[in-house]
């Protein structure tokens, strides 16, 4: 009977730790991925330091909906740059009904680092400009998400006034883990100019504690778009992250087809708005987006 007992115990332990549990980290809220809608943004990064402000680049962020074999999910970029002035592309795709992280993938000068999330298991590869390989595989004690799309994981979050949660989130090359914990601190409102006047719209308040460092994030309440960021660099310094207006899709418009006698190519259509860039690290075939139904979506 003490073996059957033993036997049992150790079952139930090795099934509790697989699965995703945080009974040991506290409450976990869900996200909701019906929140998120495609839309490409400039980013403004600002320092404010006393009462200076300076513009130190502009970058972009997007996000776009795709299907890989029949499952819905979203895929999340921002392009931005180096201390060195060096360009920086970060990817993320996420599941459409739960936004777990499927996979990560960074793109810059020191080379390609590719994350692959499979429960509490991440498996890192890093390739250098030279053609080095690197890789390493962690398993940890929560099932965690992505650093890439953070503000959007939590602007999906049910947001009200007083809530908050921990969410566990993995280092650049996944082999540390950390707790971000996020507090809902209160709504306002804030004016919007629109085509014939002036409109106001609700905005929640969140702050994000980040291994010591605090930063906030102000979400329109309405369509949970991430409005700006902000990180406090010291007691008279901060970090801004203003996200302008949404930039329009390609358009095409018809032109008159050039008769045969016209000299010069034949041109069909011209473009107006700024053009969509091609996301650069496509999802992997091995990977195997979560059901529908685990996901408990709809």
């Amino acid at each position: 009977m003490l073996a059957v007992l033993a036997l049992a115990g150790t079952a139930c332990s090795a099934v509790g730790w697989e699965l995703p549990n945080y009974g040991f980290f506290g409450f976990v809220p869900r996200a909701d991925g019906r929140a998120l809608k495609p839309v490409t943004v400039i980013e403004v990064v600002r320092r404010i330091e006393g009462g200076d402000t300076t513009d130190l680049h502009e970058g972009e962020f997007r996000v776009d909906t795709a299907r890989a074999r029949g499952e819905r999910m979203w895929i999340i970029t921002r392009r931005t740059i180096d201390a060195q002035q060096r360009p920086v592309v970060d990817s993320a795709w996420l599941d459409g009904w739960s936004l777990r992280t499927l996979r990560t993938a960074r793109h810059s000068a020191d080379g390609i680092t590719r994350l692959a999330y499979d429960r509490r298991a991440v498996q890192a590869e890093h390739v250098s400009p030279a053609g080095r390989v690197r890789r390493r595989k962690t398993l940890h004690e929560a099932e965690p998400y992505g650093a890439v799309a953070l503000d959007v994981l939590i602007a999906a979050m049910p947001l009200r006034e007083g809530a908050g949660g921990q969410l566990p989130v993995v280092s650049d090359f996944g082999g540390d883990l950390y707790w971000v914990t996020y507090e809902v601190l209160s709504q306002t409102t804030e004016a919007r100019t629109l085509s014939g006047g002036i409109s106001f719209r609700p905005v929640w308040l969140v702050e994000l504690g980040i291994k010591g460092q605090k930063s906030r994030l102000w979400v329109d309440a309405s369509d949970r778009t991430l409005l700006r960021r902000e990180e406090v660099l010291s007691p008279t310094a901060r970090m801004l992250v203003v996200r302008g207006a949404p930039v329009p899709s390609l358009q095409y418009f018809p032109v008159q087809p050039l008769t045969a006698s016209t000299a010069g190519p034949r041109s069909h259509s011209i473009r107006q708005g700024r053009p969509l860039q091609v996301i650069p690290e496509p999802l992997p075939a091995a990977s195997t987006p979560p059901s529908r139904a685990a996901a408990g979506g709809p």
